[in-house]
């Protein structure tokens, strides 16, 4: 490329005495060209050809005046311009060969560490690298947007990004949409909130939206093949263009608040990654300040913000940089041991108030649309809470601004993505339960007694017992002792059934020493002994006999890793064939040795039918506690909250007996 014009150059001076001319007149059409290729290129040819198009359409072009060229080129010989002539033609002939681009292959995202080491790593195991169903495929001008399908699931990417989908993306789109409407300070009847989205994405989060009794929704998306794109969610998003409350423009976020001069009750801002080109300024201090001026008095900010892919210190610099504009800031986790988070932000401060939410969960639309969040019961918000009040100047201290200037993200977020896994053991400390953070107390509302009596002691003692398994079914047991032991002192002592149910499921998965006592897997001593299927040669069989009931000795010695050492020499394919008592101590025994997610494998199947279940409601205790131990929070809660009816229903001790 950088000797075209040296030779444009030299063809069309003619003489010294008019190369200045020349040259001049050269570059002048030289940079016309530019401003006019450069236009054409991404506002013409991009949206109407597309990439491979349009490239092919250019090197044709050049071929085609490359033959231009030689054939009135005077100097050449008559032998040497067909000889030119015919290379072009070859060569656009050759390309018209070529086969098409893998539109699949192009958009993998492998520029994600994490995605290409997937792959190399499946085809070092000889597995196979499943490709999906492409179903939309845009080159825009802003952006190459595509569609895939695997299954059931549907997923939109931003060059090869992917940005939302009908699956485990569900609950943030959801949350950031929903969260802020329901935070909303003031009155929804004689003031809806006035709504602005910056990216609509798969237009899940602007559905969520219209499930709220709003006033009005403005979305600005930056890429117009989104707004199409996102038709293939059409199932999951309610179709919100098609709602007369919202308004759908293209443009530039920062634009669109610059421009406007009427606030707005709530804004929510959903970029993608601030590692992706032209993101990371809608993560700055300057942005988050045209933000600010577009708000309402007591209006409310949602910034959505990921863990996933990127440094803790960087991390933290996107929370600071949102509190230098906002005085109060709420970070909440969008589902359980999510890699996404929700702030909110507002120069007022942001109570959690129980009664609001309750009420405003009470519309059918609303709470339906809670509920495919994960928001099984109002609870659920300020259980969801990962930093409030003053926490996050604590987290955040230290912590350098990200401003349009020092573009501190922009350059050290895509950094992060070569070392992604030095980053993923930040999550289990955030979920874990040694996070100092999270603290309710000063935050909430409606969990209190009044001076005027309103709300009587048992409706608060059973709030916060509510409060405490919530909390629970998050993994926040220290926060969860907390409320139940202050549902007990509401009560002066006597405790209601919220309350005691609380503080048997935090005993239910306290953690015990290895040897101490559980529950029995079967009180009646009736636990039938592993039987063999019919194809089973006798010696394995009379060997399985012989060792199982080594395996009962040890148990009831409470040598739990001997035991486990005997039935892990068995044969892999017996396993699953030796009945449902034998899997129910397969599985005890996987716990006791701290293999949560065999213990798992082995138990979920018996848990699923309710007759092993109802004779055997240890299993459900063993496969709680084991949930539980591998941060399967709500899963384990929902395991335990079964396991106590049953347990209850017949008779038996609900703790382990010493």
């Amino acid at each position: 490329m950088g000797g075209i014009f040296p030779l444009t150059i030299r063809a069309v001076t003619r003489d010294l005495d008019r190369v200045a001319r020349d040259v001049g007149n050269a570059y002048a059409l030289n940079t016309i060209g530019a401003i006019a290729g450069s236009f054409a290129s991404g506002f013409v040819v991009l949206p109407l050809v597309g990439l491979e198009r349009g490239i092919a359409g250019a090197a044709l072009v050049s071929l085609a005046l490359a033959v231009l060229m030689f054939g009135f080129a005077p100097a050449l010989e008559r032998r040497r311009r067909f000889a030119g002539i015919a290379v072009a033609a070859t060569l656009a002939v050759a390309g018209l060969a070529l086969p098409r681009w893998n539109l699949v292959d192009l958009s993998v995202g492998f520029f994600r560490v994490s995605i290409a080491k997937d792959y190399l790593e499946r085809k070092r195991d000889k597995k196979s690298w499943e490709k999906p169903e492409l179903l939309f495929y845009e080159d825009g001008i802003a952006t190459t947007v595509s569609v895939d399908r695997w299954g059931k699931t549907v997923a939109m990417k931003n060059n090869g990004k992917v940005d939302a989908s009908s699956d485990a993306d569900m609950p943030t789109q959801i949350m950031v949409g929903l969260l802020p409407l329901l935070l909303y300070p003031h009155d929804v009847a004689s003031r809806p909130p006035r709504v602005a989205l910056i990216g609509y994405g798969s237009g899940v989060t602007a559905g969520s939206m219209t499930q709220f009794p709003i006033r009005s929704l403005e979305v600005v998306e930056l890429e117009p093949a989104v707004y199409r794109a996102a038709h293939f969610f059409d199932h999951v998003n309610h179709r919100p263009t098609e709602d007369p409350r919202v308004t759908a423009r293209v443009g530039d976020g920062r634009n669109f608040l610059s421009q406007r001069t009427d606030p707005f009750d709530v804004i929510v801002s959903q970029p993608s990654n601030p590692w992706i080109s032209g993101v990371s300024n809608l993560f700055t201090r300057e942005y988050f300040r045209a933000v600010k001026a577009r708000l309402a008095p007591g209006g409310v900010f949602c910034q959505w913000a990921q863990l996933y892919e990127m440094a803790p210190w960087n991390v933290k610099s996107i929370y600071r940089t949102l509190l230098q504009e906002f005085p109060h800031v709420l970070v909440f986790a969008a589902e359980d041991l999510s890699s996404d988070t929700i702030l909110i932000a507002s120069e007022t401060p942001i109570p959690i108030d129980i009664d609001r939410l309750a009420e405003r969960l009470r519309d059918p639309r609303t709470r339906r649309e809670a509920e495919r969040a994960g928001l099984g019961e109002v609870h659920d918000v300020p259980a969801s809470l990962l930093l409030g009040g003053d926490e996050i100047e604590a987290f955040t201290a230290g912590a350098e601004l990200n401003t349009d200037d020092n573009a501190r993200i922009e350059f050290n977020a895509p950094r992060d993505l070569l070392g992604y896994a030095r980053y993923d053991s930040y999550l289990v400390r955030i979920y874990g339960p040694h996070w100092p953070y999270g603290r309710l107390s000063e935050i909430v509302r409606g969990y209190q007694p009044r001076p005027e009596g309103s709300i009587a002691a048992e409706e608060i003692a059973s709030r916060r017992g509510r409060l405490a398994r919530s909390l629970l079914r998050h993994g926040k047991a220290r926060e969860a002792q907390l409320w139940s032991r202050r549902a007990r002192e509401v009560s002066g002592g006597t405790i209601g059934a919220d309350s005691a149910r609380a503080s048997l499921l935090l005993d239910l998965v306290a953690t015990l020493p290895l040897r101490d006592p559980e529950i029995p897997l079967a009180p009646a001593g009736d636990l039938v002994p592993p039987i063999p299927p019919a194809d089973t040669p006798p010696e394995l069989g009379a060997r399985l006999a012989r060792e199982y009931a080594e395996v009962e000795a040890l148990v009831a010695a409470r040598k739990y890793a001997s035991a486990y050492k005997v039935i892990e020499a068995w044969p892999d394919d017996l396993f699953g064939r030796l009945g449902p008592d034998f899997a129910l101590m397969s599985g005890f025994l996987h716990y006791k040795a701290g293999f949560f997610g065999d213990a798992i494998d082995e138990l979920r199947p018996l848990a699923e039918d309710a007759t092993v279940a109802a004779r055997r409601p240890a299993l459900l205790y063993y496969l709680g506690r084991s949930h539980f131990s591998n941060a399967n929070y709500r899963k384990a809660i929902e395991a335990l909250e079964r396991y106590i009816d049953l347990q209850s229903r017949a008779g038996q001790p609900l703790l382990p007996q010493k």
